[in-house]
């Protein structure tokens, strides 16, 4: 997917997708958060897509980011 914008909160951290008019997120429990978000937010207005991985099908929480 192509990260269209990224706004980290304290408690977690919201991500939007060119692909996708939805706001998904990034919870900071996640083991591999500041990489995630640190990923994301590179790839973020450059146009670089990112594989993404879902907690469920069609869900809204970001579970690991390549």
């Amino acid at each position: 997917m192509t990260v269209a914008h990224v706004r980290a909160h304290n408690e977690q951290a919201e991500i939007m997708f060119v692909e996708s008019a939805r706001i998904y997120r990034l919870l900071p429990d996640n083991p591999m958060y500041d990489d995630a978000l640190r990923t994301l937010r590179a790839a973020a207005g450059t146009g670089r897509r990112v594989r993404v991985r879902f907690d469920k099908p069609n869900g809204e929480i970001i579970r690991r980011v390549d």
